[in-house]
């Protein structure tokens, strides 16, 4: 993906953050794809993949859009897609479901955060 970055027009590598468990440093894969612009606001969306590190089937579908979308970015315009192909780094590169730290990563989504009604926010 970050080849394809280098030469594709409207893809842009932009890492989330790097984090540091048991010494090594990993990094948050991100990636904006900007389509051609269509005369209104541009719709966002977020893809997210491997939030399980073992259910890697969603980084290469990922990855087969993003060379799609290489080949043809017509098919994005009017679109900003904000592409996260492995959310659970630590989980992708052990083949686990849960991060390094044990965390399912799908149960701590919004967990604490504002404005949600999760099972740790305020009612």
């Amino acid at each position: 993906m970050d080849r394809l970055a280098q030469t594709a027009p409207g893809l842009i590598a932009k890492p989330a953050g790097r984090f540091e468990i048991d010494g090594p440093a990993h990094e948050l894969p991100r990636y904006v794809f900007l389509g051609a612009k269509s005369g209104e606001e541009p719709i966002r969306i977020g893809l997210f993949a491997a939030i399980h590190g073992d259910e890697p089937e969603g980084t290469y579908a990922l990855a087969q859009l993003l060379g799609l979308l290489g080949q043809n970015p017509e098919l994005a315009a009017g679109y900003c897609l904000f592409i996260y192909p492995i959310c659970n780094p630590t989980g992708f590169e052990d083949n686990t479901r849960c991060s390094r730290r044990g965390r399912d990563l799908n149960r701590e989504f919004w967990n604490n955060s504002k404005g949600t009604r999760g099972p740790t926010a305020p009612a």
